[in-house]
């Protein structure tokens, strides 16, 4: 029986999905507000443009992250979805089955998963020094340092790494059954 306690992944994802809510609230606050002031009062926001975008930003890297931890973005099957419906199911022949295996080992989420986490880990670590030299730099609006605009994007692909270790993790656990915990 598994355990009723969500796994950190679990609570990773959900916070994902709030911390991306609350940047939709705020995209649509601000936006609604800049509306008011600007067509009702007649005086336009001066910052609410750059809240939205920088808002957006965030909301962008911090969805594909919790979208790739949901299996949700589009894909195109190369090495087929790991399900082996054609093997033999009643018969004693099993020679079908491994041939499949080792193909969705190789052409699998894997290898997907591993090119995916080497992409982000390279975008993240060749990211940093961009960062880091746009510290002094501040937005015009609100102030912020254009380190916390790029640092979206670092924070999004790191994000993706974690999601992309735990599915290889998850995926080469169901090839070795025998190093699974019993479940109590």
């Amino acid at each position: 029986m598994r355990s009723s306690q969500p796994t950190p992944l679990a609570w990773l994802v959900r916070c994902e999905q709030v911390i991306a809510i609350v940047l939709v609230v705020t995209i649509l606050v601000t936006m609604s507000m800049q509306v008011v002031a600007r067509y009702l009062f007649r005086m336009p926001l001066p910052w609410s443009e750059e809240v939205a975008r920088l808002a957006m930003i965030w909301l962008t890297f911090i969805s594909a992250s919790f979208v790739l931890a949901q299996k949700g973005h589009i894909a195109v099957e190369i090495g087929g979805d790991g399900t082996n419906a054609d093997a033999p199911q009643e018969s004693g022949d099993r020679s079908r089955v491994k041939p499949y295996h080792l193909r969705t080992i190789l052409l699998g989420w894997q290898l997907r998963s591993l090119v995916l986490l080497l992409t982000c880990l390279a975008l993240v670590l060749g990211g940093l020094p961009f960062m880091v030299r746009v510290y002094p730099v501040a937005s015009p609006g609100i102030g912020a340092s254009k380190t916390f605009w790029y640092g979206a994007a670092g924070a999004g692909f790191g994000l993706m790494a974690v999601h992309c270790v735990a599915d290889i993790l998850t995926r080469i656990s169901r090839f070795f059954p025998s190093a699974r915990k019993p479940q109590a």
